[in-house]
């Protein structure tokens, strides 16, 4: 981000927050400075109104009060969203920021009058444009007491307070694909062609009337390849039976000639 607009992002988070605080603020004025108004009325022997430091620290607190209020009040307008909930919230500022617009009003007035025509002082500005020093103070006192009173009781926007949880680190764990668990089984190595030729020519030299399907569910093998293994050990059996005797005879005809 450029130095600059740092800069104005620092400066609205400032006035965002200067609402806030000059509302605050100006209930503390306020507070002190009833309280010191009542202090110089009760004790008028001392004579503290006529006192120049008393006066101008008295006068400064009521600006901060009336006048810091009177943006503080306005921000707050500003910054409250006009949303269900917070819609009286907003009409109650307007109202404040109303009232104290008129007070700014009224002192601006005779002030600014007061510069325009070099007059020497505020009683001899207000008694030319027509204003009843009395009547001017009842009504600013009046206003500052009212506005008092409606800040006291303003209801606060709800702050919502949020947990600042430190995030660690998390590690994603991906799935890895399902894979079929396989039962290790005690398996036997299959026997080759000439193991299965060996085991059907037992089988049928044990049963000689054994069919091909009942070698095959026997040695757990297909019945094709039972058939043909079948077929091969009988004829050979035969071939053998044929030798054996042929050999016999031979035997018994050069015994005979014998």
């Amino acid at each position: 981000m450029h130095k600059a607009d740092q800069f104005i992002a620092n400066l609205d988070r400032i006035i965002d927050t200067m609402g806030d605080v000059l509302i605050r603020l100006s209930r503390i004025m306020l507070m002190l400075g009833f309280m010191t108004g009542t202090v110089a009325v009760l004790s008028s022997q001392f004579q503290l109104a006529s006192i120049p430091g008393f006066n101008l620290a008295w006068s400064i607190g009521q600006a901060i009060a009336i006048d810091g209020l009177f943006f503080g009040v306005w921000m707050e307008y500003h910054r409250v969203p006009w949303q269900h909930g917070k819609r009286s919230l907003k009409c109650w500022y307007f109202f404040i920021g109303s009232l104290l617009g008129i007070v700014a009003a009224l002192v601006n007035n005779v002030l600014s009058y007061q510069e325009l025509n070099r007059i020497s002082s505020v009683s001899l500005a207000m008694v030319r444009l027509g204003i009843s020093e009395a009547g001017f103070s009842y009504t600013r006192s009046t206003l500052v007491v009212l506005v008092a009173i409606l800040i006291v009781t303003l209801p606060r926007a709800r702050v919502e307070q949020t947990e600042t949880v430190a995030v660690s680190p998390v590690t994603t764990l991906v799935p890895l694909p399902e894979t079929e668990v396989i039962e290790e089984r005690e398996t036997k190595p299959l026997p080759t062609l000439k193991g299965y030729r060996e085991q059907v020519k037992e089988l049928l030299l044990q049963e000689p009337s054994i069919t091909a399907i009942q070698i095959a569910e026997r040695l757990s093998i297909g019945e094709s390849t039972a058939k043909r293994h079948c077929a091969d050990v009988r004829k050979e059996l035969r071939i053998a039976d044929t030798q054996s005797d042929t050999l016999v005879r031979d035997t018994d005809t050069l015994v005979s000639v014998g």
